[in-house]
């Protein structure tokens, strides 16, 4: 709900329909990624706030009846213009096991370290940020194989990144047209 900066979330009602629940974030939120923190029971979700740079984070959690309930959590900032999308890139050596992949308009990504329980670090000396190419899609990053991800450009590219090392690793699909990428097994994209 771009207009109201909030994410509509439905939960069931209990009478077989669903009603709906706001949560407030940023201005302009754009983008919504679904996924689940190491030690969390239930998903969380990553809203992209376009308008003031930073992604919401709402952890998830179970009721007593089993229905999804959300808390607000930190708001991230992204030093990169117009963020398009978030997504978790597993990271072994973070705590928690996550890092959070950022990916803006101006062609960047903004790798912000995990720290844990659902919070990462969003200090600019703690940062990575990789320079992608121009206008990049509203799409998170692909994983392709352990040591390479990719992610679609406004123009139709891929350009591949190690998500250990961050290194960019230029582009991996030239010709233009390429408007979604999906992983269909460890090694294949789609």
């Amino acid at each position: 709900s771009a207009g109201s900066n909030a994410v509509l979330v439905y939960r069931r009602n209990g009478q077989g329909g669903y009603m709906p629940t706001s949560f407030s974030v940023g201005t302009n939120p754009v983008n919504v990624t679904v996924g689940t923190l190491t030690g969390s029971p239930a998903p969380d979700l990553f809203v992209t706030n376009q308008g003031s740079n930073d992604v919401s984070v709402i952890i998830g959690s179970y009721d007593s009846n089993g229905d999804w309930m959300g808390t607000h959590g930190p708001r991230l900032k992204s030093p990169g213009t117009g963020p398009l999308a978030a997504n978790l890139l597993s990271d072994a050596s973070s705590p928690g096991g996550f890092d959070l992949a950022i990916t803006n308009r101006d062609g960047t990504m903004d790798i912000l370290p995990g720290r844990g329980n659902g919070f990462f670090d969003d200090q600019p000396a703690d940062m990575k940020v990789i320079q992608l190419g121009d206008n990049p899609k509203k799409a998170p990053p692909v994983p392709v194989a352990p040591d390479l991800e990719v992610i679609p450009t406004q123009d139709g590219r891929l350009i591949a990144f190690n998500p250990i090392t961050l290194a960019p690793l230029g582009s991996v699909f030239e010709p233009g047209g390429v408007a979604a990428v999906a992983d269909l097994s460890p090694t294949q994209v789609v």
